[in-house]
């Protein structure tokens, strides 16, 4: 009796213990592959989810400027506002332009010291729930820790103006953004300055913030009246020695400048402002575009014009270059940061030989 209740009786039963383990085997095994099933569409979809808040080049997917949206600013012309620089250190600069936040590499490509490197991160203000306006009753305030690696953003106005947006806080090393305010005990950068007290030889519509970190003074400006023409000047305020580069890759800014002693044997001239884009190819014309820029003097100390067209020219031996013609009335042009000076009178002699009126000029500006 007691071997009948305590004894499992293998000798007699082990056929059918086998099959129930058995069975007990399969059942797990089903349910293995089930979790494993589970954990990795899990797994998938947190990576998916991942990739799509931080691994766009742009930034934050969600947050992020689209590449359509980043060309039509880069058409836009400048208006009534410039484009902003709320920090710069040697490694990246942050700046505010239209409806977007850009994070940007200082430091240009060696092999061409005017071209920007493709942007880091755009951040599409539109996509926030914050203020986007560089003036008005209602702004976009920024304030970066002193580290260079988060920025705070918040809307400053009228209390019932903005009583309604959110701050967020924006990591200048990932592009990612986060609804956020600043710790309480945050510690912020303390460099940018007004550049009209700052920069003593500002050249071009320039910001009216810039930034100083270290021997370094840094700054925007525009010389053509749209965004593709935006550059970051660096300037040296210990020896004086200045620097500028295009930040949004305008369509002529990988072809290099020719100063007047490069400019001979042209065999095309090639005007490019705004919607204008003129292809002189004449022998006559072009023999007296290229004495007047060949002879023109320096101007030492620069010039307020406004720069706003390239002209891109060819050389009997392949080599192209560029300068940089002042649409005003003044007979100038510009080669980066250098001036010259190539009519005792106006332009309206250099325009008439590139086939431009002198009222399509007057409207650039």
């Amino acid at each position: 009796m007691l071997e009948k209740l305590y004894s499992t009786k293998m000798s007699e039963d082990r056929k059918s213990l086998q099959r129930r383990f058995s069975k007990i085997r399969k059942k797990s095994g089903k349910r293995e592959k089930t979790v494993a099933v589970i954990l990795s569409a899990v797994l998938i979809i947190a990576v998916l989810t991942v990739s799509s808040i931080v691994g766009s080049r742009l930034g934050v997917r969600d947050y992020s400027l689209s590449d359509a949206e980043y060309s039509a600013l880069l058409e836009s012309r400048l208006g009534a506002v410039m484009a902003d620089i709320y920090y710069a250190d040697s490694q990246k600069i942050l700046v505010h332009y239209g409806s977007a936040l850009f994070i940007l590499g200082t430091n240009p490509p060696p092999e061409n010291p005017m071209l920007s490197s493709e942007f880091d991160f755009a951040i599409n203000l539109e996509k926030l729930n914050i203020s986007k306006n560089q003036q008005g009753s209602n702004i976009l305030e920024v304030k970066v820790d002193k580290d260079g690696k988060n920025a705070y953003l918040y809307s400053v106005g009228p209390f019932d103006e903005i009583k309604d947006f959110d701050e967020y806080i924006l990591s200048l090393e990932t592009g990612s953004v986060k609804k956020g305010s600043a710790p309480e005990d945050a510690e912020y950068f303390r460099g940018r300055a007004d550049s009209s007290t700052t920069l003593l030889n500002p050249f071009g519509w320039f910001s009216n913030t810039s930034v100083i970190d270290g021997d370094k003074i840094y700054y925007l400006t525009c010389e053509n009246g749209k965004a593709d023409g935006i550059q970051l000047v660096t300037v040296n305020h210990l020896t004086g020695e200045t620097s500028s580069r295009f930040i949004f890759n305008p369509a002529s800014a990988d072809i290099s400048f020719f100063a007047p002693k490069d400019i001979k044997d042209i065999t095309e001239a090639r005007l490019i402002s705004g919607d204008i884009d003129i292809v002189i190819k004449n022998e006559v014309k072009l023999s007296e575009i290229e004495e007047m820029l060949s002879s023109a003097k320096i101007i030492y100390g620069g010039t307020a014009c406004p720069f706003t067209a390239d002209l891109i020219l060819k050389r009997a031996d392949g080599a192209s270059g560029k300068v940089t013609l002042s649409t005003d009335s003044c007979a100038v042009y510009k080669c980066g940061s250098t001036y010259y000076d190539y009519s005792d009178g106006d332009n309206t002699r250099m325009f008439d030989l590139l086939g431009v009126t002198h009222d399509w000029i007057l409207k650039t500006y």
